[in-house]
């Protein structure tokens, strides 16, 4: 049997003073040296802190776990922190996860902790305390990455075997609207649910609304109010945004729930959230969420809330047109704006178009001209293209200004880019021509595709003629895949006009075919012959009535014609 240790054994135990031992493993005996506890780590124990030279008896009872039980005490008592117990510092640790846990946490409200209060780190492993091993203790079910309550365990664990309504999660909506299956259970019983039922899931979520605008799930909840809530939840919501619209439009969800709210809150109201922009309309259309609220406004607002947003234009237009967000701006402008505003955009943007065309984000606003505009700046651009149309035609983004002018312009805009393709393939005389690189040019081609899509019958055959000796030489060279899409499209009307003009008479039969003669009828003179016009009689042959099966009818309807007598074998002759 093993001797009990002396006092010597214990004051030197393993080579380490005693004394910065802390660390108890899962038997009540052994120890690991260590560094103990810094008072001020908020993981450290008042059984663990030094308090000064310990005699054996001391040392002895220590280790048989005698002062850590008179030490130990209650998590009630207001003096002692909440997380000395192992099993609530896994619990506590937790909920930092989750912003909604402490609101329903009975322990957590009866300390008064709030999430503001918690250290940034504890210990979530359980150390073995007074020969208890941890892990024979009761644990809490799994919860995954967040502390739920009861009923969200049981929402998820339940929801094939039972149909849960709004009354069953009544105090705890906020937090179901904090998770990803609570928030679209909430969102689709919203669409059905009557006036008091959505009165009381607002009443929960109001005092949290702030913070649901800006949670992954919680805005779609938010949102769902002001599509289906009742003018004074939309009123209610739209006063909680106040002071907040600018933080909210530059945040991911947030933006969202502003736009939502542009949608359905009343005009006063529009105008006190957009009011809230004035000073920061350029930060906001230069910000990935941003530049949504400001699309927003500018679509559903009446245009006298909104005109500081235009005069934040001033002079900023070119330079927002070539922004990744501000081209989006500037195209909602052009496309939603009263003609004023309108006008003064067009006045800057005509001055640097020529530089948009070939420009990342530019082109979508030259492009957006072409489809919309319907005076000067349409033509304007048509002209610049039509003067440098094989460079455009070549260009990454440029060449996508082409193909929509292609589809916007008239005949004889296109017309005159066929003419003016077959003027540099004529001055062409070293290397390939015109039409040959650009059927060879990863961009090129596809501005002859779509040449090919929108000519006229007659401007295509003429264009096919001009555009075969091409095909035949890039060939030659082999280019393959921008070919093949090349010579699809040539064939894309009736091979009549793949070629010179048709001779005249072309197309019209000077051979008339005979026609099909009814068996009742053959003894008719030649098919070719007119055939007199129909009657309402229904025993003539002529007649548009339809033919009875009855043999019987059709042979006595026929006996009656002068001089048609039946044969013996059953046929007219």
């Amino acid at each position: 049997m093993t001797s009990p240790m002396t006092s010597s054994d214990l004051s030197n135990y393993g080579g380490t003073t005693f004394g910065t031992r802390y660390i108890q493993s899962p038997t009540t005996l052994d120890y690991r040296g260590s560094s103990g506890f810094v008072p001020n780590n908020p993981a450290a124990r008042s059984f663990d802190l030094p308090t000064g030279p310990k005699s054996p008896t001391e040392w002895q009872n220590y280790v048989n776990g005698g002062a850590m039980q008179a030490n130990r005490r209650s998590p009630a008592s207001n003096d002692q922190q909440p997380y000395l117990d192992p099993r609530m510092q896994q619990a506590f640790a937790a909920q930092l996860r989750n912003p909604y846990a402490p609101l329903y946490n009975p322990y957590a409200m009866a300390n008064g902790l709030q999430v503001s209060d918690m250290p940034p780190y504890l210990p979530v492993v359980p150390m073995a305390m007074n020969g208890v091993d941890p892990g024979m203790a009761n644990r809490e079910p799994p919860t995954g990455d967040n502390v739920q309550s009861a009923l969200m365990y049981e929402f998820k664990s339940n929801t094939k075997t039972r149909r849960y309504v709004l009354k069953d999660i009544y105090d705890h909506i906020a937090e179901f609207s904090g998770d990803q299956h609570g928030s679209r259970f909430i969102q689709t019983k919203l669409e059905t649910a009557n006036s008091d039922e959505k009165d009381r899931v607002f009443r929960e979520i109001q005092p949290n609304a702030i913070q649901l605008m800006t949670d992954v799930f919680g805005n779609y909840v938010i949102q769902k109010f002001f599509e289906h809530g009742d003018q004074t939840h939309k009123k209610i919501l739209a006063n909680k945004m106040r002071g907040q619209v600018l933080n909210l439009s530059l945040q991911m969800y947030g933006c969202r729930v502003v736009q939502k709210a542009l949608d359905h809150v009343l005009v006063d109201q529009q105008a006190m959230l957009v009011g809230e922009l004035e000073s920061h309309v350029l930060k906001c259309v230069k910000d990935q969420n941003g530049n949504h609220v400001i699309q927003k406004a500018i679509e559903r607002c009446p245009s006298h809330t909104i005109g500081f947003i235009i005069d934040a234009f001033r002079g900023q237009v070119q330079h927002l047109s070539i922004h990744p967000y501000g081209c989006r701006v500037i195209q909602r402008c052009l496309e939603r704006c009263d003609t004023p505003s309108k006008s003064t955009i067009m006045v800057e943007l005509m001055d640097g178009i020529q530089g948009m065309i070939s420009d990342q984000y530019g082109n979508y606003v030259v492009q957006h001209v072409v489809s919309k505009d319907e005076g000067q700046g349409r033509q304007r651009v048509l002209q610049i293209v039509l003067r440098g149309l094989e460079g455009y035609s070549k260009h990454k983004f440029a060449s996508n200004v082409v193909e929509k002018c292609l589809e916007q312009a008239d005949d004889t805009w296109r017309r005159q880019v066929v003419y003016t393709l077959a003027d540099c393939s004529q001055r062409r005389v070293e290397g390939d021509g015109v039409l040959a690189s650009m059927i060879k040019d990863n961009y090129g081609n596809y501005v002859i595709q779509k040449l090919l899509d929108t000519l006229s019958p007659d401007d295509f055959a003429f264009f096919v003629e001009l555009l075969q000796p091409a095909v035949n030489q890039a060939k030659r060279t082999g280019c393959g895949k921008q070919l093949m899409s090349v010579e699809k499209k040539m064939h894309r009307l009736p091979p009549r006009w793949n070629g010179p003009a048709p001779p005249a008479g072309y197309g019209h039969n000077t051979y008339q075919l005979p026609l099909p003669t009814p068996p009742f009828a053959s003894h008719y003179a030649s098919a070719t012959t007119t055939p007199p016009p129909l009657t309402s009689d229904t025993q003539s042959l002529q007649s548009s009535a339809i033919p009875s099966i009855n043999g019987d009818a059709v042979e006595g309807a026929d006996c009656s014609r002068k001089g048609s007598e039946p044969s013996s074998e059953g046929r007219y002759v």
